[in-house]
């Protein structure tokens, strides 16, 4: 039942692109609209399941028992992992970067699916690992690590390329399979200004420009929905990515990065969509959508 995005470093967290949690004079004045600057002094409660602090990666599987889980940025080929931290029953299905060390997806799930593939089409993309999809019987599940507008040469136009890509391939996997779809991912964007602490600080930086929460806009405009925004609604401060070095996640002010977006045909079957900001091991944290497929043999 459950789709997880669950982002997760083998090796040390990269350098991410500047983001500016603090500082309000950085940043002209925009029209962005007016989010406050600070988190109450008591935050409210993040939309989550009961799942403990940070269980290890094995025990995760036996806690929540998840039907499919979509890791983002492994950094890792098949070879270098250790797939006794799956319980047997679940199938790994990787794509790695052609560069060591960098990038690459893997989904992992219970029970086979009908075909899996790497890529999303796209020659200039589909060497880094960066997607993996797989066919159920009654739609399709993509997994996607979104490239970092703010971290490379040219990183902006290549952002811009893969939403472009991305968008074609999400269009072209529904005209000829006639399923729809669910995309689980690290997108590097947010949003609107309540999914960052810091809006009006962070306009026009590296994962709140305006080319990106467009790219993004136009996933929805599809027909995709954000899971965790129909469930929850506009829940302040959801936040799935904190920077390690500025204690950041203690006091609850970053950024939500990562999506379960959901295709409208699928929409009526969400039970439930969370965020787990207790589970650690990762700059970013687990998200998860809970969906209910009666005519789906998800569980054995």
């Amino acid at each position: 039942r459950h789709v997880i995005g669950l982002p997760f470093l083998l090796k040390s967290p990269p350098s991410r692109p500047s983001r500016n949690p603090s500082n309000p004079t950085s940043t002209p004045a925009t029209s962005t609209p007016s989010t406050p600057t600070a988190p109450p002094a008591s935050p409210p409660p993040t939309p989550s399941s009961s799942l403990p602090p940070t269980p290890p990666f094995s025990q995760f599987f036996t806690i929540v028992s998840p039907t499919v889980v979509c890791l983002q940025e492994t950094k890792a080929s098949k070879k270098q992992f250790d797939e006794s931290l799956f319980p047997p029953e679940y199938s790994a299905h990787w794509s790695s970067a052609a560069k060591a060390g960098y990038s690459g997806t893997l989904t992992t799930l219970k029970n086979a699916p009908v075909s899996s593939w790497e890529g999303i089409r796209s020659p200039s993309h589909d060497s880094e690992g960066r997607s993996v999809t797989l066919e159920f019987e009654q739609f399709i599940v993509v997994n996607a690590y979104v490239p970092n507008s703010g971290f490379r040469q040219n990183a902006v136009e290549i952002r811009k390329e893969w939403d472009s890509a991305f968008l074609a391939y999400l269009n072209a996997l529904r005209e000829e399979f006639k399923k729809p779809v669910v995309v689980a991912g690290d997108f590097n964007v947010a949003h609107t200004p309540i999914d960052l602490a810091r809006p009006r600080e962070n306009f026009e930086r590296p994962g709140f420009t305006k080319s990106e929460r467009s790219g993004f806009s136009e996933l929805l405009a599809s027909g995709l929905c954000d899971s965790f925004r129909h469930v929850n609604g506009d829940t302040p401060q959801c936040y799935t990515y904190w920077d390690y070095r500025s204690g950041a996640r203690e006091r609850n002010t970053w950024w939500r990065l990562d999506y379960l977006l959901v295709d409208t045909p699928l929409v009526s079957a969400i039970e439930g969509a969370a965020i787990h900001p207790s589970i650690r091991g990762s700059d970013h944290c687990p998200s998860s959508v809970d969906l209910r497929l009666p005519h789906l043999p998800l569980e054995e």
